[in-house]
């Protein structure tokens, strides 16, 4: 048994936080101010961007990515477009949207599709080509589904402005990889999903699953329910 969704808000806030300190260049700002002074990290502000009226590309809108649709137009009033295998899906103010007309049309981009056969290198060289040279990338879905060797080549070329990274190809990111020696990439350690608040939601839901383990009863989010099925088990409530 899992427990789908404990982390769903921990790891949409990410998303939108990340994508917010990357529009606003804060971590280069930072580095400077510590470094150069005042006038050099506010010279910065220059290129800086906005959420507000921007357009937000998610490539996989199920719970993560669904609540990132929300906090980013509802919150922020941004534009959101959609990208998943079933368009039809999508929540109403999400533009269901083809792969490379996304790509094209956003000023930020999530990843938040689950890693198959399908979505395995999805982004690539030709894709992230696609997008505008100002847009920034958001990955805290599996490092494979993005072509890594072409994103570090974009960010230092500049071809994007830049990405915020939970995940990667090799976890651990090993120490001295190219993507520790650029400016333009915010990089945590498949960190995301990990909060207090959701560690007790986890916590809880792992708990009322194993109640129904001990009292007989099918775990509601069973992940091999044929086999308990065969031992007898029922998929009958919890008493209150």
């Amino acid at each position: 048994a899992n427990v789908p969704g404990s982390n769903r808000h921990a790891v949409a806030e990410h998303a939108i936080g990340v994508l917010g300190v990357l529009r606003r260049r804060c971590a280069q700002m930072d580095a400077t101010l510590r470094a150069r002074g005042w006038d050099a990290s506010r010279a910065l502000a220059d290129g800086a961007g906005e959420l507000h009226g921007h357009t937000l590309g998610i490539i996989g809108v199920g719970a993560i990515g669904s609540r990132v649709a929300e906090i980013a137009h509802h919150g922020f009033g941004m534009v959101v477009l959609g990208h998943q295998r079933r368009l039809a899906d999508l929540p109403s103010f999400v533009a269901g949207t083809a792969l490379d007309e996304l790509l094209a049309r956003s000023d930020a981009v999530v990843l938040a599709a689950p890693l198959n056969a399908q979505t395995e290198g999805l982004i690539d060289a030709r894709r992230i080509a696609l997008m505008p040279r100002h847009a920034v990338l958001v990955n805290v879905s599996r490092g494979a589904l993005v072509d890594e060797a072409a994103l570090v080549a974009a960010l230092r070329t500049r071809r994007i402005a830049g990405a915020a990274l939970d995940v990667f190809a090799t976890q651990p990111l090993p120490q001295g990889h190219a993507l520790c020696g650029l400016d333009n990439v915010l990089l945590t350690p498949h960190a995301a999903g990990l909060t207090v608040d959701s560690m007790r939601r986890m916590g809880a839901g792992t708990v009322r699953e194993v109640e129904r383990l001990l009292a007989g009863m099918m775990p509601v989010n069973c992940v091999n329910r044929d086999g308990l099925g065969a031992r007898g088990m029922t998929a009958a409530a919890m008493p209150p």
